[in-house]
């Protein structure tokens, strides 16, 4: 017992070692080298991959060998192979248009024993079910063996060759190579020796040749042409040699033309053999079924397309027929059970679990290729129900949970999305929606997001009706995530909080979903007062903010306005303004009044962690400009001066002729001087400039942020002063009396009557009776109606006003906020969202 259980740990341990040989085979073009323990395979494998070979002499008996450089095949000198089992070699040297690798395989005639037999064997058939073809064979014969009388070790090869190789299938695909060829024959004289030698053979009957003539045809075939001799010292003829193993046919049914004989001895230990292995196939069972199941649904987590599910679907599906039909026949066995899933794992399997299923499919074919060598053929292992019925319930499960995640995140990418969140606050049917949110009673269909469909592209629309009529053919389950999503992504995509800083009001705009709107935001505060006492307006988003409309100053002025987001998507000529207001206009009617001051400006705070997209941002913060100061009052006007007396007129001349009598009138009197003017309003202080501060982590980022802004800062500008009052005019001067002459030309003719501002007079007679008076010094009339009044000076005008003391400044600038609050309440924020 002792030593059954011996035997068989070995032939474990050699067919996990075989393992090497079996993985380097996978998919890989493969030309198998076979011959007889001692034929010089190895030497041969070194020489046609390559390696660089040369002729040694011992020293002590002056017999010279061949030695490899750098060997890829163990080179031995024994009556035991060193390959004990497949070796599969890479070619040291490449040849052109030849991709094959070699295969080394165990001697025949070894003698190793029972464990090389069984290892040797299902090793050798693990290599050939692995690989992609068997383009060629090739059969090593030494020389000597040829050059026997009889053939004898020919024979026993090919009686080898001829239990392993199915002939239907190896026709055309073997060549011979002698090996060990020292005495110079040619290939055509070493074809001569052995047709010479075969018809001798086929002469006699008692020699059963029978079975091995194919191998002898294909031996003999083309008068020599198949048969090469192997040297190899003569480098130059490695790639002919090649080539003539490549122009093979490639040998048919590869996985059941070869088998490998096995002894007596090794067939009395295979159904221990067997048993034992078929034992830890089941122990490994349900680790695998396990693994299976959780790559299944590990894969199914990672599919974000509705569409690409149908393929776990139809694999579900082939499962469960699968079951329902083995089930009614009564076959379910292990290795259908295998073939099954592995034929269906191309999609999910993961490294770990394809090493135990290909482990499993492995043992399944090391049982197979042995009980080939048993009375019972191929015997199957019965299996329960149980491990198809636990794969089909977990994976359909996390097959429909997958849906309803891919369906939901579909929806939300619509939901978040720009087009919706601009329309949110204003949509027709968004009291209704309110009023039904929290029945849970209340069916949603396509009808509720009909005043969103119209305003989205075609393709968003029909993937967002598509999805929302999906929901609704999964019952309550799909009911329940659509009132989430309306919840979440219509009716409060966004909340609005107030805190105290500073005793002052700091209002908090947070997204509660990966976006933000500007222009939904201004709606929801269309019916909000912003108090006085708001010092900063807060918006957050942990993926995008839309800056669709302007923080314009009726929003923003002074305020502290603080963006926190991942990316900033700008709208043509979008602002923020948190310019201080200018002072407020001052009545000119209000004499002598300096202008208001203009505020102070706010502050923006931009924590933009990746970029400012699209279009450009206009930043401004300028204090604001002083009003003008009002006009001083102009002076009062001077009063009249005192009008002068006329003088008088007379008639009496007691009968004389040519008499003038001359009357002087007072002066007028200077009007007074006007009055002083009043002073003029200085202008009002310019309000202070605010800051505009780029939150980065480097300096890079922060100089990029910058160079997508047009930025104004600048303080406000003061106030025009209001004109001193003028003073006022001097007041008008009194008109100067009229000076008058009374002229009497005769005793009998009437008194002649001047008036005016004549100031003296002459008269000359210009016949008996008639004369000519002349005046000067001013204007007159005949008459006692004078000319045109004339007047005293006016009076003189008065002093100019001057200018009031200007205004004294009072700062109104909000509170700066500190860098790191703004970065601590931002990473706050994104860790809650």
């Amino acid at each position: 017992m002792e030593e059954k259980n011996q035997l068989l740990e070995e032939i474990k341990i050699l067919l996990d070692e075989g393992k090497v040989a079996i993985d380097k085979a996978i998919n890989k073009n493969l030309i198998l080298i076979l011959g007889g323990t001692g034929c010089g395979k190895s030497t041969a494998i070194n020489y046609l991959a390559g390696c660089e070979m040369k002729e040694v002499e011992d020293e002590d008996t002056g017999i010279s060998y061949i030695e490899c450089v750098d060997p890829v095949a163990e080179i031995g000198s024994g009556a035991v192979s060193q390959t004990l089992y497949p070796n599969i070699v890479d070619m040291r040297r490449e040849v052109e248009g030849m991709d094959a690798k070699l295969c080394d395989t165990a001697g025949f005639s070894d003698n190793r024993g029972v464990a090389h037999d069984i290892s040797a064997a299902v090793s050798l058939g693990e290599v050939f079910r692995n690989s992609a073809s068997i383009c060629g064979v090739v059969v090593l014969i030494p020389e000597a063996d040829i050059l026997e009388a009889r053939l004898t070790k020919v024979l026993d090869l090919f009686q080898q060759l001829n239990m392993c190789l199915h002939k239907e299938n190896f026709r055309g695909s073997i060549t011979f190579f002698v090996s060990k060829s020292f005495l110079g024959r040619t290939e055509k004289q070493i074809y001569n020796v052995i047709r010479k030698k075969y018809e001798q053979l086929c002469e006699s009957p008692e020699n059963n040749i029978q079975d091995k003539a194919w191998l002898f045809e294909e031996l003999l075939k083309g008068e020599g042409k198949n048969i090469h001799l192997c040297k190899p010292l003569e480098a130059e003829q490695r790639e002919g040699l090649l080539k003539e193993v490549i122009n093979l046919e490639e040998v048919k049914d590869k996985t059941s033309a070869f088998q490998y004989p096995i002894s007596a001895d090794a067939r009395l230990v295979l159904d221990t053999l067997i048993k034992d292995i078929q034992g830890g196939i089941v122990s490994r069972l349900e680790v695998y079924v396990k693994e299976y199941t959780e790559d299944f649904i590990e894969k199914v987590e990672r599919v974000t397309m509705i569409q690409e599910m149908s393929k776990y679907d139809r694999v579900v599906d082939i499962f469960k027929d699968w079951l329902e039909s083995s089930v009614n026949t009564a076959s379910i066995t292990l290795d259908k059970f295998i073939n099954l899933l592995s034929g269906e794992s191309g999609l999910f399997l993961e490294d770990t679990c394809i090493k135990l299923q290909n482990e499993i499919k492995r043992n399944l074919g090391i049982i197979k290729d042995l009980n080939k060598y048993t009375d019972h053929g191929d015997a199957e292992i019965s299996l329960s129900s149980v491990y198809m019925e636990s794969i089909i319930e977990k994976t359909s499960k996390s097959i429909m949970e997958q849906k309803f995640i891919i369906i939901r995140k579909k929806v939300e990418e619509i939901l978040v999305s720009y087009e919706v969140q601009k329309q949110v606050w204003t949509l027709s049917n968004r009291d209704k929606l309110m009023e039904v949110a929290n029945k849970t009673d209340y069916i949603y269909s396509k009808r509720d997001f009909e005043p969103i469909l119209k305003n989205l592209t075609d393709r968003n629309s029909e993937e967002l009706e598509e999805n929302i009529t999906r929901l609704n053919t999964y019952g309550e389950k799909g009911n329940e995530i659509i009132r989430n999503l309306v919840s979440k992504y219509i009716l409060t995509p966004f909340i609005i909080k107030t805190f105290e800083l500073k005793n002052k009001t700091v209002i908090e705009v947070k997204a509660l979903i990966p976006n933000l709107v500007i222009s939904s935001v201004l709606e929801a505060f269309r019916n909000r007062k912003v108090g006085e006492d708001v010092s900063t307006i807060m918006f957050s988003a942990k993926d995008t903010i839309y800056m669709d409309d302007n923080l314009g100053m009726d929003f923003a002025s002074e305020k502290n306005i603080i963006i926190s987001c991942k990316n900033l998507d700008v709208s043509s000529n979008a602002k923020i303004n948190v310019s201080g207001k200018s002072g407020n206009i001052i009545d000119n009617s209000i004499y002598g009044r300096n202008g208001e001051d203009g505020r102070d400006a706010g502050n923006i705070y931009l924590y933009i962690k990746e970029e400012i997209k699209n279009y450009r941002l206009t930043l401004i913060a300028n204090g604001g400009n002083g009003s003008r100061g009002t006009d001083g009052k102009d002076g009062e006007t001077g009063s009249t001066g005192r009008n002068g007396s006329d003088a008088g007129y007379t008639s009496s001349f007691h009968g004389k002729m040519f008499k003038g009598y001359f009357a002087s009138g007072t002066s007028g009197a200077k009007g007074d001087n006007g009055g002083k003017g009043g002073n003029a309003g200085r202008g009002g202080n310019g309000g202070s400039k605010g800051n505009i501060y780029f939150l980065a982590d480097s300096d890079e980022k922060r100089d990029k942020l910058i160079s997508c802004c047009d930025i104004t800062v600048r303080d406000g500008e003061r106030g025009p002063d209001g004109r001193p009052g003028f003073g006022g005019n001097g007041g008008k001067g009194g008109h100067h009396g009229y000076n008058t002459l009374s002229f009497s030309p005769s005793a009998i003719d009437s008194t002649v009557y001047y008036t005016g501002y004549f100031t003296s007079w002459d008269y000359k007679l210009t016949g008996i009776a008639s004369y000519r008076i002349t005046f000067e010094g001013g204007s007159w009339k005949e008459g006692k109606e004078g000319p045109s009044r004339e007047y005293a000076d006016y009076g003189d005008r008065g002093e100019s006003g001057g200018y009031n003391n200007p205004n004294s400044k009072v700062s109104t600038a909000v509170l700066k906020v500190e860098e790191s609050f703004v970065k601590e309440k931002y990473q706050n924020y994104c860790a809650e969202v």
